[in-house]
């Protein structure tokens, strides 16, 4: 019989693992915390479009800024909950 439980190791990795990641995140959105940090493929997965689209969104001011991290960039979950509620 095969073995079904899954590990850490079984999580998909690269950009299979991020789109993943992003996927249930955005399942999870209306549950995040407001301080909750997502990365770009999150986000563009929520506004339904393409990471670049998301890059020039906010760029043009369209998005709430994003926040740098080291050599990463986030939003916060509250700021985007936020910003879609206004667009609305």
């Amino acid at each position: 019989m095969p073995n079904t439980q899954t590990t850490k190791h079984d999580k998909p990795k690269g950009r299979a693992g991020k789109l993943a990641q992003a996927d249930e995140l955005v399942r999870d959105f209306d549950k995040l915390t407001a301080s909750r940090l997502l990365p770009v493929e999150a986000v563009a997965l929520l506004m339904n479009c393409h990471v670049a689209t998301v890059w020039a969104m906010a760029k043009r001011g369209d998005l709430p800024k994003p926040i740098p991290i080291g050599g990463i960039t986030r939003w916060r979950a509250g700021d985007l909950r936020a910003a879609l509620a206004g667009a609305k």
